[in-house]
């Protein structure tokens, strides 16, 4: 290997080059639960802004106007009954997933825009962040980092 290709191999590890980042969300959360580097969770973002997550509910919870998988919009819905899981550090989480494949969906689930589910997330004084899964990997945000995110 020619000492230019070396030169460039070492800056793009350390992520200073220009190129553009061809991985997928799914290898990107990959590298994000394995190495918590901050240029990944930056371009995870980047891919989601105009994507749609999915959060789960029950089947039962789900409004009767609505049904599994129509898009959530809490300033028009109300606040439904949102799974909240407990983190490692006993914080409380809103579990939301990025495929509708994921386990967590199982048993019902609503669509929502990833900027609202942030929104949302953020306003809630009894909710310290967010889990986000897809079919293989799964990352914690907490409120800091959401609302970083926001600022973006």
């Amino acid at each position: 290997m020619h000492l230019s290709h070396q030169i460039e191999h070492v800056l793009k590890l350390i992520g200073l080059t220009k190129t553009k980042d061809e991985r997928n969300i799914d290898q990107i959360m990959a590298d994000i639960s394995e190495q918590h580097n901050e240029r990944d969770y930056r371009q995870l973002f980047l891919l989601l802004k105009d994507q749609d997550i999915f959060i789960p509910i029950k089947s039962s919870l789900i409004p009767a106007e609505s049904k599994t998988g129509d898009i959530y919009k809490p300033e028009s819905m109300g606040d439904i009954n949102i799974f909240r899981i407990v983190g490692s550090d006993d914080e409380v989480l809103i579990p939301a997933a990025l495929t509708v494949t994921c386990a967590i969906l199982n048993d019902g689930y609503m669509r929502m825009a990833w900027i609202d589910f942030l929104t949302m997330i953020a306003s809630k004084k009894d909710i310290e962040g967010a889990t986000l899964e897809c079919d293989a990997y799964w990352v914690q945000l907490g409120k800091n980092r959401i609302s970083q995110i926001l600022k973006i």
